[in-house]
């Protein structure tokens, strides 16, 4: 009897959720939003056109005769030094068994971490940056470390 009960019970509630869905979609259904056409250009009243339109301004190359910034002259060593710097960054990072050679953008210097024996991997290393053509780059410049 009880079991009879909650079905009835349920159903009809059942029935009642799926009602009011029902006319909740129906509703937003029906309303549509209703389009007004605006107008695309509208002058304002009180606002008469241009009469005369001026002709368009064409650049002309013009060079000014100072900016106000000075010419900055590198000296022709200093530009090699940074030329073989940035050739040098570009093949990073470089592993070989004796050294790993990297750059620490933090500190503005090529890493190098030796293996041992440590003084005779640093002249390898030494010697090998002469032989590939970044000689001018100041020792300075390197922070040697152990593996």
């Amino acid at each position: 009897m009880l079991n009879k009960k909650l079905v009835i019970i349920s159903l009809v509630v059942l029935i009642l959720v799926i009602l009011v869905f029902m006319s909740v979609k129906q509703i937003r259904d029906s309303q549509k939003p209703t389009i007004v056409p605006t107008p695309s250009s509208v002058l304002p009243t009180g606002i008469n056109p241009p009469l005369f339109t001026p002709p368009p301004v064409i650049p002309t190359d013009y060079i000014p005769p100072f900016t106000g910034a000075g010419e900055a002259t590198i000296p022709p060593s200093e530009q090699k030094k940074m030329e073989q710097e940035t050739n040098l960054r570009g093949r990073l990072p470089l592993t070989t068994s004796n050294y790993f050679l990297d750059y620490d953008y933090k500190e503005y210097k090529f890493v190098v971490k030796l293996a041992d024996p440590f003084e005779q991997n640093k002249q390898e290393f030494i010697n090998w940056l002469k032989s590939q053509g970044y000689g001018d780059i100041p020792q300075s410049e390197f922070e040697y470390l152990r593996k």
